[in-house]
């Protein structure tokens, strides 16, 4: 199964781990975003750099981010995040939550 195939499917969405952020912010230069995420993560924002589509975003859209992490005492001890790309619509949540599950 492709990355597509991994992205566009509810049940693999959610047995992989791939949810949709919403981006606070983009800045250009170097390709970097600020998406929002569950507040034991990071104080709810992660920086990600060298995105290479980051051009074509704004802040409101949704990417696809697959995040694994360990929680201690209400916050993530360790996460690991890897960018996936644009939402595709249907997994866009419908009241404008931060991050879709």
């Amino acid at each position: 199964m492709d990355l597509q195939e991994l992205k566009n499917d509810k049940l693999t969405r959610r047995n992989n781990s791939i949810q949709a952020h919403k981006i606070i912010s983009v800045e250009r230069n170097g390709g970097r975003l600020n998406v929002a995420a569950p507040s034991y993560i990071s104080g709810g924002c992660i920086c990600l750099s060298g995105v290479a589509d980051a051009a074509d975003l704004v802040a409101g859209d949704y990417v696809d981010l697959q995040l694994t992490y360990t929680l201690s005492h209400g916050h993530a001890g360790r996460y690991a995040v890897k960018y996936l790309g644009r939402t595709a619509s249907q997994f866009i949540p419908k009241y404008g939550e931060d991050v879709g599950y």
